[in-house]
């Protein structure tokens, strides 16, 4: 087995014993036990974030509709897969291109 053995230079000991660089007196004895909550207000608003996020949520799918945002839309703006046009056409979406871009303002 291999001893290394690392030797600092003078001016890095005179620094570790200087005041400013000790370990305070609290700390001295190692873990604090008596420990306390320091961020009670921003627990506070954590929480009223997140149960305000569950609300909308649960608003949201109560009235609404989740299937609007999970099936795709044609260039005529109806649901592929819905409705009597589409029914066959669940995963077909095509965009008209001559609607969705127009060459005029491009070029």
């Amino acid at each position: 087995m291999v001893t290394i053995r690392i030797e600092y230079p003078d001016s890095d000991k005179k620094k570790s014993e200087e005041e400013k660089n000790q370990t305070p007196p609290k700390l001295a004895e190692g873990i604090l036990l008596e420990r306390s909550v320091t961020d009670v207000f921003m627990c506070i608003i954590f929480v009223l974030f997140f149960l305000g996020m569950f609300a909308t949520a649960a608003y949201g799918y109560a009235k609404g509709n989740p299937m609007k945002l999970l099936t795709p839309y044609d260039s005529k703006g109806t649901q592929c897969g819905r409705g009597n046009a589409t029914a066959d056409f669940k995963y077909l979406f095509w965009p008209d291109l001559d609607k969705a871009v127009n060459v005029k303002n491009v070029v």
